[in-house]
């Protein structure tokens, strides 16, 4: 769903791209591409990157929630973004943690060397996304990766940009943090170029 609603952070407001959501629109062909606030009114993910994207001055967004598709509907929704985006200078960003694990997210599948396992878990997920492969990613990513659709989205719509290239900038867990590893998320920063 797309909204066309701004946004507002503690600093400042966000301007909507209204005229690329129509341009996506008008593009649509078999997805269900449509205007609908409601579903942002209950998800956090992009509210969560727009304070650091709010460092750069004179941009816009286009919020984007997007649903289970499979890997012809990713691909055909990388290509309507990429025709709308065609000569313009656009950002693309996907927002997921990785692996949650524990009793808490009902997905424990080792007991030992928790830290170790968790990470192997994410590397071969990572890996995937590395190597720009949306098909490997999503057989390799963990059913607790709650974002795999929007990371596979954004994979697409890079490699459709022009982007041959991915690199792991960053790999941490919660546990590594609190040091508490009964239940514990991944979180990982990856850019396409």
């Amino acid at each position: 769903s797309l909204s066309i609603e701004d946004f507002y952070t503690p600093l400042g407001e966000i301007k909507n791209d209204i005229f690329f959501v129509e341009q996506l629109i008008k593009k649509n062909k078999g997805l269900d591409l449509s205007v609908d606030e409601e579903p942002h009114r209950y998800e956090h993910s992009i509210e969560v990157q727009l304070p650091f994207l709010q460092l750069r001055k004179n941009f816009k967004i286009v919020a984007i929630l997007v649903r289970d598709l499979n890997l012809e509907e990713i691909k055909e929704f990388a290509q309507m973004i990429s025709q709308v985006a065609k000569n313009k200078k656009v950002f693309v960003l996907a927002s997921s943690d990785f692996t949650h694990y524990g009793p808490n997210y009902s997905f424990m599948p080792f007991k030992n060397n928790i830290k170790e396992n968790l990470y192997k878990l994410d590397d071969n997920a990572i890996e995937q996304i590395l190597r720009l492969n949306v098909l490997e990613f999503l057989n390799k990513a963990s059913e607790t990766i709650c974002g795999k659709i929007p990371i596979a989205c954004c994979i697409e719509i890079c490699k459709a940009l022009g982007a041959k290239k991915a690199e792991k900038l960053c790999y941490y867990t919660s546990g590594d943090i609190t040091g508490e590893w009964s239940n514990v998320v991944g979180y990982s920063s990856i850019v396409f170029y």
